[in-house]
């Protein structure tokens, strides 16, 4: 994975050399999306349903996400994260418990436009990212039943995640005003670890999962002048009117 990420990197500084762009861009942009995350748990799945419960987990979720970030100098420095997460609710066959499986997570980004174009752009970009996933187990049953145990019949445990992801987002804004986004994610998930209680032989959980994300923008890019786009009445020859030349 850390060859792919600097693979990435270099993709990234080769596509804007070779798209030509010189001028620098700055601003910022506000971003608030609706997303759909794929990731297949087959192993927890299947030890869920040989437990008893079911239906087995779709591996997909979705909701509300929310990012933002600044622009200087063509790189985009920012923050994502999902705020409101889909959950599924599986039922027990062998008790009256039922569980509400769910999780979310967040980080930082770090990108760079390498093509802006009347309001259009494009950005490739690399996030870092912490979350979690959680497993909520309640149990129908009388008041009275409840406080007699209350620990016994609800208990909760999760595990933390910490994932490394490539992206890219691309869109168009109106006016560099606000505008429409279409995000892409392949996340990479190299640690998972239970908390809430000690565990022993967890699930094997898989590593990979992909996100789409349509999001609305608010903000602008501004666009600067090339560095190289204006020569001054210095470095022109003799004779010539002592005025700025733009080529």
């Amino acid at each position: 994975m850390k060859k792919a990420l600097v693979l990435s990197v270099l993709a990234v500084s080769l596509f804007g050399t070779a798209a030509g762009y010189g001028a620098t861009l700055s601003g910022g942009i506000w971003r608030m999306g609706f997303f759909v995350d794929y990731c297949a748990q087959q192993t927890l799945s299947d030890t869920l349903v040989a437990a008893g419960y079911t239906p087995a987990l779709s591996g997909v979720s979705y909701g509300m996400s929310l990012g933002g970030g600044g622009i200087g100098g063509n790189f985009y420095l920012g923050g994502w994260g999902t705020v409101i997460s889909s959950k599924e609710v599986l039922k027990s066959s062998t008790s009256a418990r039922t569980l509400t499986y769910g999780g979310g997570f967040g980080g930082v980004e770090f990108g760079y436009i390498p093509v802006y174009s009347g309001g259009f752009f494009l950005m490739p970009s690399i996030s870092v990212l912490w979350g979690g996933i959680g497993l909520s187990f309640e149990t129908n049953m009388s008041f009275a039943n409840y406080l007699a145990n209350p620990v016994e019949f609800n208990p909760v445990i999760g595990a933390n995640t910490f994932s490394l992801s490539v992206g890219l987002t691309t869109g168009y804004l109106f006016e560099d005003r606000a505008g429409f986004l279409l995000r892409l994610q392949y996340i990479y998930t190299p640690s998972m670890s239970w908390s809430g209680v000690v565990l022993s032989d967890v699930p094997a959980h898989n590593q990979h999962s992909f996100l789409a994300a349509i999001e609305l923008a608010f903000g602008g890019i501004i666009e600067g002048k090339s560095a190289s786009s204006e020569i001054e009445a210095d470095d022109l020859p003799s004779g010539l009117p002592d005025e700025p030349y733009v080529q």
